[in-house]
């Protein structure tokens, strides 16, 4: 079958700074009154992984289909050599020509446009091929092909061979046995082994058999991942990764040259139900329900990364957790194992599988420092990898003392008039004051500052980033007329620098907005929230992320003003918008719910406001997991709102929820502060 033909509400960095600056964000919306007020997340414009889980198996019989006619080969008879797949990709008239293309062009002319698949045409000598006894697997061991048909099947089948190859070289064999092994392996396409090459139509109504079968009679399944990941874009694709799952299949990702940041971001917006779908539209519905959800698929794509770490990784971490012998395996050299590593570090904490990357990011910091010593600038990055792993999943006393040894290590070797000494200290400051250590965070940030200035001048983006956190700093401790001129300066400076309309001064621009919001001066506030959401759609268009952020935060300014009708279509339209551009279940999308919910629960709709604060808080915890901070706010709304319909009961166990999240996370004077309702609700239940 083919595929194809973080951060504080309402403060934005101009740039990023390590980890990385507050973007701009959704703002709060006032929660009604008497019961506790409800609460924006504290970041909704960050983009995080889904929380896979693996798939329940199918208990159900396998549907029962037709043989294929009298005298044809069985779909698992009609693999191709690699050799052969190679010299056919390379024989068409370009090698930008497209799977989907070569098999209109070729494929289907060669068979009479259907009733045939090629490999059968090259059997029965319909189309002229040398050796096809040689060239097709009939009957021995073969691996099973996902691609998207829209990618050139030039690149493809380069990507096969190397991938075999090197297989073949990681058993020691040597360069021309690789290549030999690689020659001799055969791989199953849809395009050359179904009908036409176009559908798998000869089993009757289920476009899904032929996959079924030849996914069954498969060593294994390879998924072959173009530039940006679009495969995973493509309903069929996610069919065929779903059959190999249920099938108990081997995956592997050829990722070879794809930039991580893409792959992670297709990961990320993985989504069967936006998927394309190539096929006919009638057979859609069949294809999807194949795909029991974007968590299923996610399972499969996490097998597939620790099946391919490096041998004996899997084993000794399951006996041994983050420890390390300290020997290699044999055959590999440093640089590769600890690129495999960090590669899978890094994929398997975007599929969600936070415990196994944490492991993995310490197995790459242990190897790192190992090869190259404790305060090589290697090794400070996998140090720094790990801290940014453990803060941004709420493990914020395990980062500490990583990001406290980074920063030292700077010092040590470039001084502190240096721009990596003064990213160190940007990220342990963000640190601290998420901690709500908010006087050492000043402090440090303070240093940054003088840190930038003095590497770099203090006009330049990276320092006038610096006055930026330390403004959010000093607001962060309600010190509003300290912070006010320093968002003047950067906005200042990033418009004189950068220009009115560029995406970090549209950020400088919010970010005096909600400072001027916060001192109650709403209406000097609202000419510089109408010149961003005018600035950004200018820049980027009506639907763009941070139009429709600039869009919610004029809601939330109207709201404040009392204008809650002018308010509504504003947040509705920034939800419907990023339901379009970003999914259902988008932390951006999931902020915009429960904007609206707030909304709604001040104008004392309390029973319209509970499902979308439920929807928040399912969606968030989903995503992000159960301590993270947005999915604490959604928890503490529908206490809210269940306290005031009058359910104490269900408004105490979520307050308790979350103020026990807060405290794990360090959170001590949010969970403290939480203490005084529950102790009120408890007394009026005679608890």
């Amino acid at each position: 079958m083919g595929c194809g033909a973080s951060t504080p509400a309402g403060d934005a960095a101009p740039a990023k700074a390590a980890p990385a600056p507050k973007q701009a964000a959704a703002e709060p919306a006032p929660a009604a009154t008497p019961a506790p007020p409800a609460e924006v997340p504290a970041a909704n414009e960050g983009a995080a992984a889904d929380t896979p889980a693996p798939a329940p198996a199918d208990d159900k019989p396998a549907e029962e289909t037709a043989p294929p006619a009298p005298g044809r080969p069985p779909v698992t008879q009609r693999a191709v050599s690699l050799a052969w797949l190679s010299a056919f990709a390379a024989g068409l008239p370009d090698n930008a020509q497209t799977a989907a293309a070569a098999a209109g062009a070729v494929v289907s002319p060669a068979t009479g446009g259907g009733g045939s698949s090629y490999v059968e045409a090259m059997l029965t000598g319909a189309v002229h091929e040398s050796e096809p006894e040689n060239n097709v697997s009939s009957g021995r061991p073969y691996q099973y092909v996902i691609h998207d048909r829209n990618r050139p099947l030039y690149e493809t089948a380069t990507m096969l061979r190397k991938h075999f190859t090197s297989k073949a070289a990681a058993l020691g064999e040597t360069p021309e046995g690789a290549a030999a092994a690689a020659d001799g392996t055969f791989v199953w396409m849809d395009l050359l082994a179904v009908d036409g090459g176009a559908a798998a139509t000869e089993y009757g109504s289920d476009p899904l058999a032929v996959v079924r079968e030849a996914v069954g009679g498969a060593e294994s399944v390879v998924l072959v991942l173009e530039d940006n990941g679009t495969a995973l874009g493509q309903l069929g694709c996610l069919a065929e990764l779903a059959v190999a799952g249920d099938a108990g299949k081997r995956v592997h990702m050829l990722t070879y040259d794809l930039d991580l940041e893409a792959l992670g971001n297709a990961i990320s917006d993985l989504d069967p139900a936006a998927a394309a779908y190539a096929g006919p539209p009638a057979s859609r519905a069949a294809v999807a329900s194949a795909v029991a959800g974007a968590a299923a698929v996610k399972a499969v794509l996490a097998g597939a990364v620790e099946a391919d770490l490096p041998p004996g990784t899997t084993r000794e971490m399951s006996e041994s957790g983050a420890a390390w012998s300290g020997e290699l395996p044999p055959g590999t050299s440093w640089t590769e194992y600890i690129e495999s590593l960090d590669r899978a570090a890094r994929l398997l904490e975007t599929l969600g599988r936070t415990d196994q990357s944490e492991a993995l990011y310490r197995r790459v910091l242990a190897a790192t420092e190992a090869a190259v010593g404790p305060d090589h600038e290697h090794t400070l990055t996998s140090a720094s990898n790990l801290a940014t792993m453990l803060h941004e999943h709420g493990k914020l006393s395990a980062a500490e003392p990583l990001l406290r040894r980074v920063l030292a290590a700077q010092e040590r070797s470039k001084g502190e008039a240096h721009m990596d000494t003064a990213a160190a200290m940007d990220a342990l400051a963000f640190l601290l004051q998420e901690q709500g250590k908010h006087a050492e965070a000043e402090a440090v940030f303070r240093r940054a500052l003088a840190a930038y200035e003095a590497a770099c001048g203090p006009e330049t983006r990276e320092a006038l980033t610096a006055v930026n956190n330390l403004a959010l700093s000093l607001k962060e401790q309600d010190r509003l007329s300290e912070a006010e001129p320093l968002y003047a300066r950067a906005l200042s400076g990033l418009e004189a620098r950068l220009g009115p309309d560029h995406h970090d001064t549209l950020a400088a621009l919010n970010n005096l907005a909600v400072l001027l919001k916060a001192q109650g001066r709403l209406e000097d506030a609202e000419p510089l929230y109408r010149r961003a959401l005018e600035g950004s759609s200018r820049l980027s268009g009506p639907e763009h992320p941070d139009t429709l952020s600039a869009t919610n935060n004029l809601a939330a300014l109207l709201q404040a003003q009392g204008k809650p009708a002018d308010a509504e279509p504003l947040y509705r339209r920034a939800l419907e918008g990023r339901e379009a551009a970003l999914g259902p279940d988008h932390p951006d999308t999931l902020a915009s719910v429960n904007n609206l919910a707030v909304l709604l629960q001040a104008q004392g709709q309390n029973a319209a406001a509970e499902p979308l604060f439920r929807r928040a808080m399912a969606g968030w915890e989903g995503r992000l997991g159960p301590d993270h901070p947005d999915t604490l706010t959604a928890i503490w709304n529908l206490g809210v709102i269940l306290e005031a319909l009058d359910r104490p009961a269900e408004a105490l166990e979520l307050y308790e929820r979350e103020a026990a999240g807060r405290a794990r996370r360090g959170d001590t004077a949010r969970a403290e502060q939480r203490q005084e309702f529950i102790t009120r609700l408890k007394e009026k239940l005679g608890q």
